[in-house]
């Protein structure tokens, strides 16, 4: 399996923990900015899929 794929899965768990999809997503960024850095959230987010998941601020 590939990291975007693992990470959607494992974060997937944490959505339904936090019960929204902006605690999913903040839990996702967090994940890469303590752990793997922001040349790793294309290989979690997919990419262009990256702008798919981020909320209007």
């Amino acid at each position: 399996m590939s990291l975007r794929i693992d990470a959607h899965h494992h974060f997937w768990h944490l959505a339904t923990h936090f019960g929204d999809y902006a605690g999913w997503l903040a839990a996702c960024e967090d994940y890469c900015d303590r752990y793997a850095g922001d040349e790793d959230k294309d290989a979690v987010f997919g990419g262009n899929a990256y702008r798919f998941y981020r909320l209007e601020e």
